[in-house]
C-alpha cells in the first residue's frame, strides 16, 4: 500500500464573539494531496463553525461546516442538513463559507 502524504497549507483558527458574548469558534484546515480519483483537485478540507450552545456550554460541531470527505465529494453542513457544494477553488471557498457564516451569525 502507498504511503499518501498530505501537506497542510492553510490552518485558521477565530473565536466569534457577538457584544462580548463567546458564539463559537471557526477552524479551517486546507491539505495539498496527491491528486487522485477522490480528490481530482488535490485539495482536502475541512472549514467549521461549531457553535456553542448556551444551554449546555458545548459546541456543535456541524452547525456550519464545508469539507469534501472521501466519497462524499464536495459538499457543505448548516445546521445540520447537507448540501452539495461546487467547488471553485480555495479563495472561493473561504469565501463562500464566511459568506454563510455571516447569515448565521445575523440570527444569533
Amino acid at each position: 500500500m502507498t504511503n499518501i502524504r498530505a501537506r497542510l497549507i492553510f490552518r485558521h483558527r477565530q473565536l466569534i464573539f457577538k457584544e462580548d458574548r463567546l458564539l463559537g469558534v471557526v477552524e479551517m484546515k486546507i491539505y495539498q494531496i496527491p491528486q487522485r480519483e477522490a480528490y481530482e483537485e488535490g485539495i482536502k478540507y475541512a472549514l467549521t463553525f461549531a457553535r456553542l450552545n448556551p444551554d449546555t456550554g458545548e459546541f456543535e460541531g456541524d452547525y456550519l461546516r464545508y469539507d469534501n470527505y472521501r466519497g462524499h465529494g464536495h459538499h457543505k453542513h448548516i445546521k445540520g442538513r447537507r448540501e452539495s457544494y461546487e467547488f471553485e477553488g480555495i479563495e472561493k471557498l473561504i469565501e463562500d463559507f464566511y459568506s454563510d457564516l455571516e447569515k448565521i451569525l445575523e440570527e444569533a
